[in-house]
């Protein structure tokens, strides 16, 4: 064979695989620092399947997700689409979502439905901002989840490693807003994979236990003292606003009871 013909050959299998890792690398974990301005975040909310869950943004495989991975993925503003497929199956595909990127950054959830047995039945993707913004403290609001990832890097800088966390209270005028800040914190610290988490179940048992109020403001006192009682040695609270203009997050040294860091971010309207 002719020797150019090879030295074209090797070039273009050299420019495919980069691109490949290319592709890769921008379906990067967010929480491992790849992607540092998400414009789309996908999650994977089940725990059930053994295959992999793939996601296609405007017909392009772009990475996939196992069992209540998260992943985030920066796209160039305009219009776009995005659906999930299980297994590789074409008949195993989710509805497309088509989805408008500027300053906002856009939340999906995958979830693989199983009937009996295990077996397959359905795979959905949800646009999770827009459910919870229709009607709630952020309505008309997309930039919450752009919010949450600014004040989780902020604290979990100040927050040494291996550390036993529990995410204590968020408060918020519309309680179901503080449930979710909650429990997206709670997955952005678990899956950086560089703190012990104490389970929610745990800190409501301990919470119903000791009579704690959570609905509204709660002192620091009170927060590290359902710390001592589940072995933690950080605790993390919060508030949203009044009118939800602002997040608020900090972090307490359960021992110390000193501040180890705090973040206030302006929630976009």
């Amino acid at each position: 064979m002719n020797k150019n013909i090879l030295v074209l050959l090797g070039t273009a299998l050299v420019f495919s695989f980069a691109a490949c890792n290319t592709l890769d690398r921008r379906a990067g974990d967010i929480l491992n620092g790849n992607v540092e301005n998400p414009s789309v975040i996908v999650k994977r909310i089940d725990n059930k399947g053994d295959e992999s869950v793939r996601i296609y943004i405007d017909g392009k495989r772009v990475g996939r997700l196992n069992n209540g991975e998260v992943w985030s993925y920066s796209l160039s503003a305009g219009e776009h689409s995005i659906y999930a497929n299980y297994d590789g199956d074409d008949d195993k595909n989710s509805e497309i979502i088509y989805f408008t990127t500027n300053d906002n950054v856009c939340h999906f959830s995958v979830e693989v439905v199983f009937g009996r047995r295990n077996k397959y039945q359905d795979i959905k993707i949800v646009r999770e901002d827009v459910a919870l913004n229709n009607g709630g403290i952020f309505a008309n609001n997309f930039s919450i989840d752009d919010v949450l990832v600014k004040s989780f890097n902020i604290i979990s800088e100040n927050v040494p490693e291996g550390a036993t966390i529990a995410i204590v209270n968020i408060s918020a005028e519309d309680i179901k807003a503080g449930e979710y800040v909650m429990e997206e914190l709670t997955l952005l610290f678990v899956n950086s994979r560089k703190y012990d988490i104490v389970d929610r179940k745990s800190l409501e048992i301990i919470r119903n236990e000791q009579n704690f109020q959570m609905n509204g403001e709660v002192d620091d006192n009170s927060i590290i003292s359902i710390g001592h009682i589940l072995g933690a040695g950080v605790v993390i609270t919060g508030s949203v606003d009044e009118g939800g203009n602002r997040l608020r997050i900090k972090a307490l040294d359960v021992e110390t009871a000193k501040i180890l860091a705090m973040s206030s971010e302006r929630i976009k309207k």
